[in-house]
């Protein structure tokens, strides 16, 4: 139990201290394809855009990050953007769409990541976010890891966009709370932060969860 529980809070340390360094998130920029529209009302234009990760981990679906963007209809020019991260384990993106769809009618934009092994990103023959936190320190710290570039490649990548001006901030709901904390501590194009329930005792989730048993 107590080598167990070290490696918890060292992997705490790791994840938002020792490792959440501008040079461990670093990326090589990639040429982008255009994203495309998929559905449109008097409010919203929504895009999908699909790019490589930065780090490879051997699953075509996780190596290929989705980017959902909600762009307010009634603009007609450049706009600020938020990047919206999901809860572990999401099952679909109903509470993300709700909010882009609220950002969007007060002229902001609004692009939704899909995080590592979760929905589109799920491996065949498992469930959405299952292999996403594991009980192997390596295995989490890469996962993040992971996840904080992919952030950072979005941004790239909306920034690219005529449609997208800044970004005005990044905000994320449970692990999406986690990740997007350490991605604005390392990302400097980020302007705000709003984290919801990403205070959590991880020692005590490693430890007890029959998630990671």
């Amino acid at each position: 139990m107590g080598r167990t529980i070290r490696t918890a809070f060292l992997l705490i340390v790791a994840l938002l201290g020792l490792r959440a360094s501008a040079q461990t998130f670093d990326i090589v920029s990639i040429p982008f394809n255009n994203w495309r529209e998929v559905a449109s009302d008097d409010e919203t234009i929504e895009y999908v855009a699909n790019f490589p990760s930065a780090i490879r981990t051997g699953s075509t679906e996780n190596d290929s990050v989705q980017l959902r963007c909600f762009y307010p209809a009634q603009e007609t020019g450049p706009v600020p953007f938020v990047v919206i991260l999901h809860y572990w384990g999401a099952p679909n993106l109903r509470v993300e769409r709700a909010l882009a769809s609220e950002l969007n009618r007060y002229g902001i934009g609004a692009a939704v990541m899909t995080l590592p092994y979760h929905l589109s990103r799920t491996p065949a023959g498992a469930t959405s976010g299952m292999l996403a936190i594991q009980p192997d320190p390596d295995k989490l710290v890469g996962t993040m890891t992971q996840a904080v570039v992919d952030v950072r490649r979005s941004i790239d990548f909306l920034l690219e966009q005529k449609q997208c001006r800044s970004i005005l901030g990044i905000y994320g709901t449970s692990l999406g709370a986690i990740v997007s904390g350490v991605a604005f501590g390392v990302e400097p194009r980020i302007e705000n932060s709003a984290f919801l329930l990403g205070g959590a005792g991880l020692g005590n989730i490693i430890w007890n969860s029959s998630l990671l048993t």
